[in-house]
């Protein structure tokens, strides 16, 4: 407390007990970075470090993964520490609202508060109090409303993650960096986003990592010429003419690549597993994130053309067509999960030139048709990458295509009008238990009620008369043609 010349404190992965009494409560020094994350296994009795509340010089603040339980959001370190640059509480149990200072804060860059238990909206004037905000975490808390509106006019974001929290509204052009905007990372994931996806979001120039599952989106997933007809494509991509340049994968030279911080993790669910990337390797990673919306249409054919895509989730929504042949040129590709949609048609066979391919699931559309052959990466699919599909043969499956597919086995007639098929084995099923359900009941009222059960018999007598009447009649009729 007496080192009147230190600037620098770093005490990661120790334990933080209670302070002597004796200890001075502010000491000599003014430190520029302070750093004590992993300090706290269980609940932190001591609170909150008191000695910070003497700092006004801190440029770095890392308290990352300590339990501070039933702490109060310190706003103060903003008030305090107007030279901040780069503030790290995930992980942290705060508690209450995201306040800001009531004065700018120019300096601040990094705000990582993921994974505590902040709740209300982000507040609007944030690009006022935070002009030069690069990257902003604000993942699993309990956030709320919409994303502030001048996030639309901020040039310094570049990294935004709100996963895991209850926003909710629908995503307008303005909520959202332009297209010539830094933004490099996006990632709302699991919220309760709405409406259509403004065409501006697959534009951004330099975006690489999009993550939007989770979320209400409708409408179809954009394909080039819609982005053309709303205008946003209008910059001069030379030879990137064949590229989708809608999503913003470029063939980045690493000298221009975005700097990444090792600080920043990107979460992501792949190859049936959860990952955890940091650092270097999000630099040779190109990943697309669609999966649990209610996107319908076709899949445009232009994705085919995002040659270096490392994975492309588009599960659990409600796209229809065939799989696009074009996929075959995704020669990086390592997982394509094109599951639980409305898919039609057969599976491309050109898709087992996929050589890099580890996981590819198609479960639960209404593929028909031969399988790809057996061959380089389908040769270790098995069975649960074609769950569900009555009409699809061939290996893996234990359908044989000479009883099943006939040559233009494309669509079948019991095609309803919803987009679906219709099962006949559950249609008879059903029928039969609603038969036997309807005779059963008819009985036990017809045994309960007397009233209903004479009813009952007036109207079979009543039947049986008319139709001894009719073939009477008809029997006569009969008599004399044959006279």
């Amino acid at each position: 407390m007496n080192l009147s010349n230190l600037k620098l404190f770093e005490c990661d992965n120790n334990e933080l007990i209670v302070a002597p009494s004796f200890q001075p409560s502010a000491p000599k020094f003014q430190l520029r970075v302070f750093s004590a994350s992993n300090c706290t296994p269980k609940p932190l009795e001591a609170g909150f470090p008191n000695f910070l509340h003497s700092q006004h010089d801190l440029m770095l603040i890392d308290l990352s993964h300590n339990k501070f339980v039933g702490e109060p959001f310190p706003s103060w370190l903003f008030e305090n520490n107007r030279k901040l640059n780069r503030l790290y509480l995930r992980d942290t149990s705060f508690i209450g609202p995201l306040q800001l200072p009531q004065h700018p804060t120019p300096n601040l860059q990094t705000v990582d508060m993921s994974g505590n238990n902040i709740h209300g909206q982000v507040p609007r004037n944030i690009c006022s109090i935070f002009p030069r905000l690069k990257n902003f975490m604000m993942a699993n808390n309990n956030l709320t409303g919409c994303i502030p509106l001048c996030f639309g006019n901020m040039s310094s974001l570049e990294y935004l993650d709100l996963s895991n929290n209850h926003m909710s509204c629908e995503l307008l052009e303005h909520n959202l960096p332009t297209v010539d905007s830094s933004l490099w990372f996006l990632k709302l994931s699991n919220n309760s986003f709405n409406g259509r996806l403004p065409p501006s979001v697959f534009n951004m120039t330099y975006l690489l990592y999009l993550l939007l599952d989770g979320n209400k989106f409708v409408g179809e997933v954009p394909d080039k010429k819609t982005l053309v007809e709303h205008g946003s494509m209008s910059r001069d991509y030379r030879d990137l003419e064949e590229l989708f340049a809608s999503i913003g994968f470029y063939p980045y030279d690493k000298t221009v690549l975005p700097e990444i911080n090792t600080k920043i993790a990107v979460e992501l669910t792949e190859k049936k597993n959860f990952y955890t990337y940091e650092g270097d390797i999000l630099r040779y990673m190109f990943v697309v994130d669609l999966s649990c919306n209610k996107f319908t249409g076709e899949i445009p054919t232009e994705w085919g053309n995002l040659s270096g895509i490392y994975s492309l989730n588009l599960s659990h929504n409600n796209l229809t067509g065939l799989i696009p042949s074009s996929f075959f040129n995704l020669k990086q590709i390592e997982s394509l999960d094109l599951s639980h949609n409305n898919l039609n048609g057969r599976i491309p066979a050109q898709l087992v030139e996929l050589t890099f391919l580890a996981i590819f699931n198609v479960s639960y559309n209404n593929l028909s048709g031969r399988t790809p052959e057996m061959k380089n990466q389908f040769g270790t699919f098995d069975e649960s990458s074609y769950k569900g599909y009555p009409l699809l043969c061939g290996p893996p499956l234990q359908n044989s295509c000479d009883k099943t597919e006939s040559p233009s086995a494309r669509v079948p007639n019991d095609f309803n009008g919803d987009g679906g098929f219709i099962d006949m084995y559950s249609f008879y099923a059903s029928f039969g238990v609603c038969y036997i359900i309807a005779v059963l009941t008819i009985a036990a009222v017809l045994c309960i009620n007397p009233h209903w059960r004479r009813r009952w018999f007036y109207f079979i007598e009543e039947c049986i008369d008319t139709c001894y009447c009719f073939l009477a009649i008809n029997f006569r009729k009969l008599s004399r043609f044959r006279r």
